[in-house]
C-alpha cells in the first residue's frame, strides 16, 4: 500500500525508462518527482482524471522517445 496521499500506477517498462531519463536530466531524486515534473510540464488542464493524466504522460513520453 502506498503512503497516505499517494496512489500506485502501473506503467510499461519503456515509460519507466523515460521517467528515469527525466530524473537524470532534471536532477530529480525519485520516480514520483519525475512523474510530477513530466505531468506539470505537459498538462495545463486541472480537470483531467488520474487515468487521463497517466495516459497523457505515457503518450508524451513515447512521443519524445521517437523524436530522440
Amino acid at each position: 500500500m502506498p503512503p497516505n496521499g499517494y496512489t500506485t500506477i502501473t506503467i510499461p517498462e519503456e515509460t519507466r525508462g523515460r521517467l528515469t531519463q527525466v530524473m537524470v536530466q532534471h536532477d530529480l531524486e525519485t520516480m514520483s518527482e519525475a512523474a510530477k515534473y513530466a505531468v506539470d510540464s505537459t498538462v495545463t488542464n486541472d480537470s483531467l482524471s488520474d487515468a487521463e493524466l497517466a495516459q497523457l504522460l505515457y503518450q508524451r513520453l513515447r512521443s519524445s522517445d521517437t523524436h530522440t
